[in-house]
């Protein structure tokens, strides 16, 4: 048996809701999760004995959900897959891209100008800020991986700031971010299980089909930031064929088209 850990923030969902389904067709992994949403999880840390969850004073927050309440033994795994968390934040990111001509991406429609070389020096400050300590390097076993926020929902290029913007250059800044940050993780040990090329949008969003019906609490808009089941059996898809866990990636991917 084969035992898998994924932690992280509110994007596990989609993955576990895809794993509901599919699990029938791998009897040889054991999948335990914990999920932490909003900024509860910046609180949570590696202890030294290798369980990780929430600080002990937040474990009795009853006002937390208790299936976030728990400490995982990340020593009784064999992969640790960190989703949605180290990730170089999307809105500072996006702001750049759909604000600037940077040069060498082709855009044309923004009235601010940015050099290539200051776009990289921003990229590579983010990403510093992104890779976890040492605590979290050069893992034997379990073995660690992780995979960024998804891209947003490509619903949003219908509304109206975006009709005049040519999103070339969204496009091509991410996959320069996704690099940089998929080396600085490599470089310590940490493995990528990238967001699926086809399941975006030629501009780099995440093509609509894999976002979620969810209305935010408050503004009773589409959320635009979270994906649905689909897109969490690709993911699976992505991790087990990057980890050499599958092949049964075409089990998996039934029903996502």
């Amino acid at each position: 048996m084969t035992r898998i850990a994924i932690i992280g923030s509110s994007h596990v969902a989609a993955i576990k809701s895809a794993w509901d389904e599919i699990q029938g067709d791998f009897p040889g992994l054991d999948v335990s999760y914990l999920a932490i949403g909003g900024k509860k999880y910046r609180e949570t840390y590696l202890r030294k004995d290798m369980r990780f969850g929430l600080p002990d004073d937040m474990l009795k927050d009853e006002t937390i959900m208790a299936s976030s309440r728990i400490l995982l033994d990340l020593s009784q795994f064999d992969h640790v897959w960190n989703a949605g968390v180290w990730q170089v934040p999307q809105s500072a990111m996006n702001e750049i891209l759909l604000s600037f001509n940077i040069d060498g991406f082709e855009t044309t429609t923004f009235k601010q100008n940015m050099s290539h070389t200051a776009f990289e020096s921003i990229v590579q400050d983010l990403v510093h800020r992104v890779v976890p300590g040492q605590q979290w390097h050069h893992w034997t076993t379990p073995k660690l991986w992780y995979s960024s926020v998804p891209r947003r929902n490509a619903a949003l290029t219908s509304r109206k700031r975006f009709q005049t913007m040519d999103l070339q250059g969204h496009a091509r800044g991410w996959t320069l971010v996704d690099d940089r940050l998929r080396v600085a993780m490599a470089d310590v040990g940490i493995t990528n299980i990238a967001q699926p090329a086809d399941t975006m949008t030629h501009t780099g969003f995440t093509q609509s089909k894999y976002g979620s019906d969810r209305k935010l609490i408050q503004t009773q808009t589409q959320d635009m930031a979270h994906m649905n089941t689909a897109f969490g059996k690709r993911m699976w898809q992505q991790f087990l064929e990057t980890s050499a866990l599958g092949p049964r990636s075409q089990d998996i991917a039934k029903g996502v088209q």
